[in-house]
């Protein structure tokens, strides 16, 4: 939950990597330090980050992580109020997401593309696949920010049985490893 000192953690990588040369190293570290950003809400500081992170993962034809960062750029648009960019965002990253391979970040983008929608049933298709994905087994990320989404879009919508059902599977997921984000998210949610 130190989320400054991450920043900078990840601003000081960025530094080695164009030092060196390294430019997928590079666009990772706008990746990763933008989409930190969006976890703690600063999505107005994690937009641009994520807009070089795009450019350059297109130069270096990084197709996964286009996904991944599409999806952060879609949750930005939409905190931003610009729905209508957040959903060709999101459309284009699940796109990719299905090109690439949908372990890597398909949950959270779906997740993502379940907050954005007003669509009922669009919503419930979303979550019912990205949760057939997260009990194939999938990377990481996905359950502890698919229920990150999942649980916004629960208090937002005053939806609190499936509020606390989101809750209850991140806490399932991190038993074992308990994270302190995890641990604020779940907290929120049950508040």
């Amino acid at each position: 939950m130190q989320f400054d000192k991450g920043v900078a953690d990840i601003e000081a990588a960025r530094s080695l990597a164009v030092q060196v040369g390294d430019r997928h190293a590079e666009m990772m570290s706008l990746e990763a330090q933008g989409l930190l950003l969006t976890f703690c809400d600063r999505h107005a500081d994690g937009e641009p980050l994520l807009v070089r992170a795009l450019a350059l993962a297109q130069t270096i034809g990084a197709r996964r992580f286009q996904s991944i960062v599409l999806g952060g750029l879609a949750a930005c648009a939409f905190a931003a109020g610009r729905p209508h960019e957040a959903g060709e965002r999101i459309e284009r990253a699940l796109a990719l997401a299905r090109e690439t391979g949908m372990g890597f970040c398909g949950p959270l983008v779906l997740g993502i593309k379940a907050r954005i929608t007003d669509d009922a049933s669009e919503r419930e298709q979303c979550r019912t696949e990205a949760e057939a994905l997260l009990a194939q087994g999938c990377a990481s990320h996905n359950s502890i920010l698919f229920y990150r989404h999942g649980i916004e879009d629960a208090l937002v919508r005053g939806e609190w049985a499936r509020g606390l059902e989101h809750a209850a599977a991140l806490e399932a997921y991190t038993r074992a490893e308990p994270l302190p984000y995890a641990e604020f998210l779940i907290a929120r949610a049950r508040v």
